[in-house]
This record gives C-alpha cells, sequence and structure tokens, in this order.
C-alpha cells in the first residue's frame, strides 16, 4: 500500500511537468520545440507505464486484503470448531428463588469460564408443575419447604424458608350418642396437624370431647348383658322391699326385678322388725 502510494504521487508530479510541456507546442517548430514533443512523448510514455505499475501494485494490495480477510474467516472458523468440540462441565444449579408473586431462575455455569452457561426460568411458587418433596413447617413454627421442579436439564431442587401456617378451625357439630355408637361433643378440628379444639378455640384431647355409647341391657330372670352380649353376668339383687306378704328385689346393673313370697308361718318377728323399721 506503501509502494502504491509513491508511485501516485510520482504520476502526480508528471502530469504538472506534462502540462507544463503542452504548453510549448504552440510556439513555432524549432530544436527545443522538437525536444519539448520529445520530451512530451517521453512523459507520456512514463506516464503510462506509473499507471500500469500503479494498476498492478493496486491489485496486489487487493490481493493480500482478500488473503487477510480468508486468513481471519479461516482462524474464527477454527475456534468454533474448537468450542464446539469442546466438553463443558457444569457447576451446580446456582438458584434465585422464586416467590408466589415473582419467578425466579437456575443457572449452571461452565467451570472453564468461558462464558457457557445454561439459564431455566423458574415459575412463582403456585405453578402446578412444582413437586413439594418436605416441609418442615408446621401450624405453630415456621420452617422449610423443598420444591423440586422438573426440567430437560434434571430436576431443579430448591429450598424456601416459610413462616408458621397457622391452624386451619373447623367446626364439627355435635354428634349425640346412640345405643349403637358413641357420639361426639362440638368442637374445633384442624386438618393440617390433626388436633382438636373446644369452642373457645382451646386445645383439647379428642377423648375428653367422646360421649358414650347408651347402654341398653338386656336380661332374663338370672342374667344381664349389654350391647349384644356383652358384659353377661348374673344379677345383682338389692336387699328387697316387703308388702307383708311378699319381697320386691331390684337389680343393680340393670331393670331386672323379681318377687318372693313369704311363707306364713316362717317369717319371725326379727323379719318384720327388718322391713318395718
Amino acid at each position: 500500500m506503501k509502494k502504491s502510494l509513491l508511485l501516485l504521487s510520482a504520476l502526480m508530479s508528471i502530469s504538472l511537468i506534462s502540462c507544463g510541456g503542452a504548453g510549448i507546442t504552440s510556439n513555432p517548430v524549432s530544436e527545443e520545440s522538437i525536444s519539448s514533443v520529445d520530451n512530451s512523448q517521453e512523459i507520456e510514455s512514463s506516464q503510462e507505464s506509473l499507471s500500469e505499475e500503479i494498476s498492478f501494485n493496486s491489485s496486489e494490495d487487493i490481493i493480500s486484503s482478500e488473503e487477510l480477510i480468508s486468513s481471519e474467516e479461516e482462524k474464527v472458523s477454527s475456534e468454533e470448531a474448537v468450542s464446539s468440540e469442546h466438553e463443558h462441565v457444569l457447576s451446580d444449579w446456582i438458584i434465585e428463588n422464586p416467590t408466589y408473586t415473582a419467578t425466579g431462575s437456575a443457572t449452571k455455569k461452565c467451570v472453564d469460564e468461558d462464558g457457557y452457561e445454561v439459564f431455566v426460568e423458574l415459575p412463582t411458587l403456585d405453578d402446578e408443575n412444582y413437586v413439594k418433596v418436605s416441609d418442615t413447617s408446621s401450624c405453630n413454627a415456621g420452617g422449610i419447604i423443598t420444591y423440586s421442579y422438573p426440567n430437560e436439564n434434571g430436576a431443579i431442587t430448591f429450598e424456601v424458608e416459610t413462616s408458621a401456617k397457622g391452624h386451619n378451625y373447623l367446626w364439627v357439630d355435635k354428634v349425640s350418642a346412640t345405643t349403637e355408637s358413641s357420639g361426639m361433643e362440638a368442637h374445633y378440628y384442624c386438618d393440617v396437624c390433626d388436633s382438636y379444639f373446644d369452642p373457645e378455640h382451646k386445645l383439647v384431647d379428642a377423648e375428653t370431647l367422646v360421649i358414650p355409647q347408651i347402654s341398653v341391657w338386656s336380661y332374663n330372670e338370672t342374667h344381664h348383658w349389654i350391647n349384644e352380649n356383652d358384659n353377661y353376668e348374673e344379677h345383682i339383687w338389692d336387699e328387697g322391699v316387703s308388702d307383708g306378704g311378699s319381697i320386691h328385689y331390684g337389680c343393680t346393673v340393670c331393670e331386672a326385678t323379681k318377687v318372693e313370697e313369704i311363707p306364713i308361718g316362717s317369717i319371725s318377728e326379727d323379719y318384720f322388725l327388718k322391713f318395718e323399721g
């Protein structure tokens, strides 16, 4: 390129000389004019030679530029080939936790720090694709919820701190006991922690709310039992009440009764005094 500029400068100088020489041709023919003509022809010949040389050198410069571009393209192509052949070793997921109102992100970067990375946007926590792996929080205390998000690059697992859930009070009406089943007093029930509460939201044991099954005794002359022959046993009679000619007994457990006649002449004075007194 520098050589071309020098030749161009020389050509411009010759052009100026040519212009001066051209002015001499208007004078009458003389040895000086003939010499000038010869000089002009030499100048024109020099101009043509310089033009050809400049054109040749310009072509060389253009070829050199094309060769440079081609060389750069080959270099880029070679670098891309090397990059494509490189097996990236990725880091663990770098998590920016999502919330119920904002999305988050998960990023894996090449450990060689070559700029390569895998980016995944994590949707808000109410997204149906999340799997809740574990939850250490309770109604009364906060904890950690572990989420898993399915992805073509492998499941993305992350933890989110959460506050106490608070009880979810569900009102349960009273269920009366029957002869076939027990009942339960009216109460609140929390389906989160499986706890029972009285109507004032005080924590209680479920057993304290149970209303016992109504006992229905069946009996015959000698025995009684409850609810399909449970607790089958003999009657336990009270001391009895006399009406003068007989004594009426009642079972202290069930409603069974019996009457015993008092034989005439077999009742002592003390016996009568017992029931009269």
